[in-house]
């Protein structure tokens, strides 16, 4: 019976037959991902920190919670207005990217 491969050497094929385009793409999908999750958490630890259910915050944004849900699941990423909406009734502002570009949303009265 053959050993199976570690990760590493799983890894290593992977590498060896990828081109310089396929780790661009595999880099900002990560990337991406990496944002949504950050985003995901950010407004999550907003509503536990304000005290609130999903179902509270939907009633005081106007969001729907089953979006509430998959923007907290890190389903997708939200467009900015809801980004405001969620930040004034929250009472709180999100900072979006990175140290170098960042985009303030800030708690406005919708």
């Amino acid at each position: 019976m053959k050993k199976p491969k570690t990760f590493d050497e799983i890894g290593a094929e992977v590498l060896a037959r990828s081109t310089p385009e396929s780790l661009d793409a595999a880099d900002a999908f990560i990337g991406e991902a990496t944002r949504i999750i950050d985003l995901a958490l950010a407004v999550r630890d907003a509503r536990i920190a304000a005290n609130l259910t999903q179902a509270e915050l939907s009633k005081i944004s106007g969001i729907t919670q089953a979006e509430i849900s998959r923007i907290e699941g890190a389903k997708y990423a939200p467009r900015v207005g809801t980004l405001f909406k969620l930040a004034s009734a929250l009472d709180t502002g999100f900072l979006i990217g990175n140290t170098q570009t960042p985009i303030r949303v800030p708690a406005l009265t919708i």
